[in-house]
């Protein structure tokens, strides 16, 4: 099951947001519901430089039963990723982004895993997009 809303052109600004939530379950005792949100600002303070955030919360439990021992596996991860660029030119960007994302795990039984985990990771990047202009194939870049 899938539920979502989202507006590409929030506040009239070419600003999108959007919010998805997701529920799925098997017959092996397996369950997984996920959160998203989604903003994106393409002039960041009314200026060139593009902002985006991304945030989720991600669940999961499983029970598994097996030679009469039963557990039951608990996971909740979240976190979020932010990225800024900035064009230098039409086909030049600069983006920097920042990911962050935290992860709780409680097993009920024999199986005893890491309880707290957590994943950080930087990037930094530039592109640059030399195909033709799609308004004037002729032109090219």
């Amino acid at each position: 099951m899938n539920i979502g809303w989202g507006h590409e052109n929030l506040l009239d600004n070419n600003q999108s947001l959007s919010l998805n939530y997701s529920y799925a379950f098997n017959l092996e005792k397996e369950e997984w519901g996920n959160l998203y949100i989604d903003y994106t600002e393409p002039y960041l303070l009314s200026t060139p430089i593009r902002f985006s955030i991304h945030l989720f919360n991600e669940r999961e439990v499983t029970s598994r039963m097996a030679n009469g021992d039963s557990s039951t596996y608990f996971g909740n991860i979240y976190g979020m990723n932010s990225r800024v660029g900035y064009s230098i030119n039409p086909s030049t960007d600069i983006i920097s982004e920042l990911k962050f994302k935290k992860a709780f795990i409680n097993v009920i039984g024999d199986y005893k895993p890491a309880k707290n985990i957590v994943t950080n990771a930087i990037l930094f990047a530039f592109s640059r997009d030399t195909r033709d202009n799609i308004f004037n194939p002729a032109k090219g870049l």
